[in-house]
């Protein structure tokens, strides 16, 4: 499924990607960039992709395309742009609604770049790269695994032995200023560091858009899997870790348990970026939650928690099975050991629309040595009550 916040207008050069199942009988023309690369990323069939043409001077297929290999390093071969202009057009005796590959055109500018790299994410495969800025874009494919549940997506690609160097994560092609330094905060759905807080663990992330890409800054290892394995199999990776959960249409409840040690104190918190349909709340148990009602489906809302307590669990559970669109990313980090009862820690809670921040804080009682049922029903009265506060 694309969701993407890019929109191709007459006159304005942007990246472009194009949905093979959404390919006019009519032949349609788009305004690119000479130089500018064009990929296909399809696993459909070859007699289908045989019937899809690209005209850029001379005509071509959409599977003479996809069959162009990769390089030594990884990166995917490209098609070099030698017009602006570029028509599409498919076969009229040929139904492409069921088609799951996508066409993606980058900019000149991104073409230009050596540090700019877009990879296949249809094989498992091994990265590493000591660049100190640079931007690797994944292109995902249709997963080759049976779907016994709706809540499989058509396309995953599962990261695991991410290193701790900085980076962060965007859904969705890069934009036309990739590099100037902004966050891009509607695309970003994982950092490392977290604001101030480094994480030496990683959990396994899945990755469920047509296109996705890493801003490396010093930099990095990390293996990719094209499948997708049940979150709920997800146990953290120790007391200084992170995850990220995704969702592109269903979404099943999930709880992940958290590494802790009620001796110590600590931090954990969360940053969602959603459009939901129906009620939905993300939780750190022990700590806070923050509920979801249902959205403005045009645009995407951010929220985001931090408290300093630590959690037994993450979890997200929905009313109906198709919740919409979210990513949110999890951590939690071990403090020092706790000598005293510490009374009462705050949560620091954020929403944004578009461009409006709202920050409110909760105080939340704190956990201690203590394991007594009184101790165990205040943290429990105060996590509903954070619910329903935020939800209110």
């Amino acid at each position: 499924m694309i969701f993407s916040i890019f929109v191709l207008c007459v006159g304005f050069v942007s990246p472009l990607t194009i949905s093979l199942n959404t390919i006019p009988k009519k032949a349609v023309t788009y305004d690119v960039e000479v130089g500018s690369y064009l990929y296909v990323a399809s696993t459909d069939a070859s007699s289908l992709l045989q019937n899809i043409f690209i005209t850029d001077g001379t005509v071509t297929t959409a599977y003479y395309l996809s069959q162009l290999g990769v390089n030594s390093d990884g990166t995917k071969i490209p098609y070099v742009m030698t017009t602006d202009k570029l028509t599409i057009q498919g076969n009229q005796e040929y139904d492409f609604y069921f088609a799951t590959g996508y066409i993606y055109i980058t900019t000149a500018n991104q073409a230009k770049d050596p540090y700019f790299m877009v990879y296949p994410a249809d094989i498992e495969s091994f990265i590493s790269t000591n660049y100190k800025n640079a931007t690797l874009v994944f292109l995902n494919y249709d997963i080759d695994i049976p779907r016994t549940s709706a809540y499989i997506p058509v396309k995953s690609a599962r990261i695991i032995g991410l290193s701790n160097t900085p980076f962060k994560i965007y859904w969705n092609e890069p934009s036309p200023n990739w590099n100037n330094g902004s966050d891009f905060p509607l695309q970003l759905v994982f950092m490392n560091p977290y604001e101030d807080i480094y994480f030496n663990n990683i959990d396994p992330i899945q990755m469920n858009t047509d296109i996705w890409y890493i801003r490396v800054y010093n930099g990095i290892t990390l293996q990719i899997d094209p499948t997708w394995i049940d979150p709920n199999t997800i146990v953290s990776s120790g007391y200084n870790a992170t995850g990220m959960i995704m969702s592109t249409y269903n979404i099943q409840d999930i709880q992940i348990p958290l590494t802790k040690d009620s001796s110590y104190g600590g931090t954990s918190g969360m940053r969602c970026i959603y459009k939901v349909e129906c009620e939905t709340s993300f939780t750190l148990g022990g700590s806070f939650a923050l509920g979801m009602g249902p959205s403005n489906l045009v645009d995407l809302n951010i929220r985001s928690g931090v408290t300093q307590q630590t959690s037994d669990y993450f979890s997200i559970k929905s009313e109906d099975p198709h919740v919409g669109v979210f990513a949110v990313q999890y951590f939690q980090q071990q403090g020092d050991k706790l000598t005293t009862p510490v009374p009462t820690s705050t949560a620091i809670l954020s929403t944004t629309t578009g461009t409006t921040t709202v920050t409110t804080t909760q105080i939340i009682p704190t956990t201690t040595t203590s394991s007594s049922p009184s101790a165990y029903f205040l943290l429990t009265f105060a996590s509903i009550f954070a619910f329903f506060e935020l939800y209110n």
